[in-house]
């Protein structure tokens, strides 16, 4: 029995203490933090306050953090205490929450709380954030269990900020008589000791008035006060001197109390902070908004706050053993109320941090990419093909004048050789008077296993006929005597120019001699001249279509570029109408652009000819409405663009694509040449003929240049930029067209260009 009590006892052992090894570890504490502050709820401010003190806290499971604010709306304007608020507050929270902390926000709310002994403000740590002047009155100095940081105002970094932006250094403030209003004077005067750059001007008092902008020092950045607790009792209109559009001043909001929430209530534009309150809001007034200033913002204020505190509530730190901290302010600015001042993010000082800077915006090598990626890469598909092409023609070029420069090598030696009678190629021969012919054995060894002729008639027999003629004729003419003659022919294969002397009646054995020049290498040389020079003609016309082509690309490419701007910026605003219509725009000026292409690529498989033009039935009303969308976002804004339209049901034959290309080189100079007034595009009917024409009020083409502007490189300016090729090119496509191409133009008052072609009938399905 005692070994069975034993054996129970035992088993009951091991049991427990496998129910306490795999007991679950408790769950851990969670701690609770009350955030007291003097935000508003009713402004937007708060919640940005509130939204940063989440981020720094987003693990729920260890801390919970809750909210109440003492605000100053409670009172008319601020009071230099309002102790008894906070007292009313604190009692609320002890009966609603068991709390673990205090986290006190701004100076009213420390200062408030230091005169407070309430039984949370003694027994709990208390930890201060967002305070300047902390050591108020020494009311700290006994509360041990009051820690935190301290951030000093940035009044002078914030002036030469708003200084470098180009604000008017006469800047409003808002200085009142409060206890916080005479620590900022007292900061204004310590900050601005140097006169030569600041002017403090804490005594200002000048009721409703200003001195005008011209008789100001801009050279000093000038503080003006303007006090609004007593302005209605000494007659002092603050409304006025707060509208800084009026005023021609800055303003810069040093405090945020009830006197300054009231400040930037009136139209003081856009202003300038040493507090984070109304900085980075997600919306803002037409009339005010902060575009930055020198101060510590709220999502860099609270996460160094949350160190703090996990000292005390996780590490255990008591709050008498950590120092007050001091958070230094920067210098920061907001891109969205700037973005309408400033091109890019790289104009504004570099030693400003930029918040709400998108990518794009932050220089111009972003925007660039950002904005026209289509753009770019339809340009290096462009640029691949054209160097393809540039390559083509230097090693065409190249080949060309290696070419060249043989033949005229080649027929400088030969020149030389007739000179000279270089015996190396050359073959003596004699005919005697009986008639028969001796060569020398070089020109034996040229005829090879051919048996040479024997005399003089059967050497002309393998002449050609003419050859044969001319040949007896200088070895039989008698009056030919003692001249040298010239005779070119084939022999064998062989080209020839022989040299021969007659010598009738002489008493000399032989009646005529001479020299043959093997001309062989002299023929091949000018073979291979011709072939470079044709080489040469069929670069140069490469050259001429592929310049005309790099000329009419730019007009799709820019009209893709313009309408994928517009796409891609206001993308979320356009209607889904307007979203087809600019994408059909893409897609026409895309096809567009890709037949240009593929009229390179066929022009360079045909070895320079031109692509052959298709003539189809047209309606004018489609093609003038395809290249006025196209040039909606071509033409300046500056510039009037109109769209005359005739009879709608208007037919003509052309081809599209060549008839794009001329409207768009006529637009295209019509835009060049014309500073101010109006670009019009239209058509109307002439008998059997349809007019479509370009009009514009730039600059004129003189009288004398009319006749030539359709040629060829014909510039009225030599200093205009392209080639001359464009309207040569429109010629060239009409006349292929069948069409006719006109302009009458006064110089300094306009031009106007028309296209003519014959009415056909539409359709019938």
């Amino acid at each position: 029995m005692r070994k069975l009590f034993q054996y129970a006892a035992l088993a009951l052992t091991f049991a427990l203490s496998a129910s306490c090894a795999h007991k679950p570890e408790a769950p851990k504490e969670r701690k609770s933090i009350i955030v007291i502050h003097n935000l508003s709820h009713q402004h937007v401010s708060f919640y940005q306050f509130m939204a940063a003190i989440e981020d720094a806290f987003p693990d729920t499971s260890a801390y919970k953090i809750d909210y109440a604010a003492v605000t100053e709306a409670y009172h008319p304007w601020p009071d230099e205490d309002f102790s008894g608020l906070l007292m009313q507050k604190l009692d609320i929270i002890q009966k609603k929450w068991d709390i673990d902390m205090l986290v006190l926000y701004s100076d009213q709310v420390l200062h408030a709380a230091a005169r407070c002994h309430h039984p949370l403000l003694d027994s709990l740590p208390v930890v201060f954030m967002g305070a300047t002047w902390p050591e108020h009155e020494g009311l700290l100095e006994n509360r041990k269990n009051f820690t935190g940081y301290r951030t000093p105002l940035g009044i002078k970094p914030a002036l030469d900020l708003m200084r470098d932006m180009g604000c008017n250094p006469w800047t409003i403030v808002n200085l009142d008589s409060t206890y916080l209003d005479r620590y900022l004077r007292e900061e204004i005067a310590s900050q601005l000791g140097d006169t030569s750059l600041y002017v403090t001007n804490l005594d200002y008092s000048a009721a409703d008035h200003f001195i005008p902008d011209e008789e100001r020092d801009h050279s000093k950045s000038t503080i003006i006060p303007v006090q609004l607790r007593c302005s209605s009792a000494s007659g002092f209109d603050a409304t006025k001197m707060l509208n800084c559009s009026e005023s021609g001043c800055s303003y810069l909001k040093i405090k945020d109390d009830r006197a300054g929430i009231t400040s930037v209530s009136n139209p003081v534009g856009i202003f300038y902070s040493v507090t984070p309150e109304r900085f980075n809001l997600s919306h803002h007034s037409a009339f005010n908004a902060c575009a930055g200033g020198c101060f510590v913002p709220f999502g860099v204020m609270i996460p160094e706050v949350r160190t703090m505190i996990d000292e005390i509530l996780v590490e255990g730190k008591r709050p008498e053993d950590i120092p007050w901290r001091t958070m230094e302010p920067d210098i920061w600015l907001d891109w969205k109320i700037l973005k309408n001042d400033f091109s890019f993010g790289s104009k504004l000082p570099r030693y400003a941090h930029v918040v709400n800077l998108p990518w794009k915006e932050r220089n111009l090598v972003n925007s660039i990419i950002s904005d026209y990626w289509i753009g770019i890469l339809t340009l290096m598909v462009f640029i691949c093909l054209m160097s393809v092409a540039l390559y083509l023609f230097l090693a065409n070029q190249a080949r060309s004048r290696d070419l060249i420069g043989e033949g005229q090598a080649a027929e400088k030696m030969t020149v030389h050789m007739e000179e000279a009678l270089a015996a190396a190629n050359c073959h003596f021969f004699r005919i005697r008077r009986t008639g028969s012919i001796l060569f020398d054995e070089s020109f034996r060894e040229l005829c090879g296993t051919t048996p040479v002729p024997a005399n003089a008639e059967q050497f002309a027999e393998m002449l050609s006929p003419e050859k044969r003629m001319e040949f007896l004729d200088i070895i039989t003419d008698n009056e030919l005597m003692g001249t040298v003659r010239s005779l070119h022919f084939d022999f064998l294969g062989h080209h020839f120019n022989a040299k021969i002397v007659s010598n009738h009646g002489s008493g000399q054995a032989d009646k005529a001699y001479g020299i043959l020049f093997n001309m062989d290498t002299y023929h091949q040389i000018e073979r291979q001249k011709n072939e470079a020079f044709k080489i040469e003609e069929q670069s140069t016309m490469k050259r001429a279509f592929l310049a005309s082509m790099g000329h009419e690309i730019r007009t799709p490419l820019n009209a893709i570029l313009g309408y994928s701007r517009l796409l891609f910026d206001m993308y979320d605003d356009l209607e889904n109408e307007e979203k087809s219509t600019y994408s059909e725009v893409i897609r026409q000026n895309s096809e567009q652009l890709l037949s240009l292409i593929d009229n390179v690529l066929t022009f360079s498989s045909k070895e320079g000819r031109e692509p052959d033009i298709v003539l189809s039935r047209k309606k004018v009303s489609d093609l003038l409405d395809e290249i006025y969308m196209t040039y909606r976002v071509i033409v300046p804004a500056h510039l009037q663009f109109i769209l005359e339209k005739g009879n709608e049901d208007e037919y003509v034959m052309v081809n599209r694509g060549s008839m794009l290309q001329v409207l768009s080189n006529i637009m295209n100079n019509a835009v060049k040449f014309t500073a101010e007034g109006s670009i019009t595009l239209g058509w109307r009917n002439e008998g059997d003929d349809v007019v479509i024409y370009v009009k514009d009020t730039g600059c004129g083409i003189p009288e004398e240049s009319l006749g030539s502007i359709f040629e060829k490189y014909s510039k009225v300016r030599a200093s205009t930029e392209g080639a001359g090729i464009g309207l040569a090119l429109c010629k060239r496509l009409v006349d292929k067209m069948k069409g006719r191409i006109r302009v009458s133009s006064t110089l300094g008052s306009g031009s106007c260009f028309q296209v003519i072609f014959k009415r056909v009938a539409p359709e019938i399905n």
